[in-house]
């Protein structure tokens, strides 16, 4: 077979149409974001854990399972709770979590991105090797946040709106993000029968090719 290469023209063969539905990416599970976390050097091994559970207390994400249901408590012993382990710890962005992210990317989306974390994180442990000055480097941290907080204030009129315009109930978002298929089709599915709808399929034309 010769590889393809531009300006080679290729006659059809037959056409196909294909019948199936867009898939959207999943959500991260708690050690995929750890592992991203360790690549952009945003924490230690004893901390990432710990910023995790500061999104989840704070409710900018909530915790659920391979079906879009959130992860019940442990059951206790004795429990008469007969319903299936679930499978999967995904980490879904709340509303509050997606109102909060526009919000700050309203004023400097650079405040969300992992560079200035990583930074923060370096400077830390140039200051415990000795390379850094702590009272300098927390004078210029102060500073900078400062800046930034003196910006978000002033703008606080069009963070109001993002935040109104964003925040809404986490039941009806998950719910809303399975009937979307983010969770599969089985749930996708179940979740539509409770409302006596049909998942919408997209046609897609496809076809062989033959060498020209």
């Amino acid at each position: 077979q010769p590889l393809l290469a531009a300006g080679v023209q290729l006659s059809l063969d037959r056409p196909d149409l294909l019948e199936g539905m867009n898939r959207p990416q999943k959500f991260l599970q708690e050690h995929e974001l750890i592992g991203m976390m360790d690549e952009h050097g945003i924490g230690t091994d004893a901390s990432m854990a710990g910023h995790i559970s500061t999104i989840c207390d704070r409710n900018y994400v909530i915790v659920v399972d391979e079906d879009g249901e959130p992860i019940r408590p442990p059951k206790r012993p004795g429990s008469k709770d007969q319903r299936p382990r679930q499978k999967g710890r995904f980490l879904v962005p709340t509303p509050l979590g997606l109102a909060f992210l526009r919000a700050v990317e309203h004023v400097d989306d650079a405040l969300v991105s992992p560079p200035i974390r990583a930074k923060m994180e370096a400077e830390v442990s140039q200051i415990a090797d000795g390379v850094l000055d702590k009272d300098e480097v927390l004078s210029q941290s102060l500073g900078f946040f400062e800046n930034k907080f003196d910006t978000m204030c002033a703008e606080m009129d069009e963070v109001k709106g993002v935040l109104r315009d964003t925040v809404g109930p986490t039941k009806q978002h998950l719910r809303r993000l399975r009937q979307l298929g983010c969770f599969g089709e089985k749930a996708m599915l179940a979740e539509l029968q409770k409302d006596g709808q049909q998942p919408r399929r997209r046609g897609g034309g496809g076809g062989g090719g033959g060498g020209g």
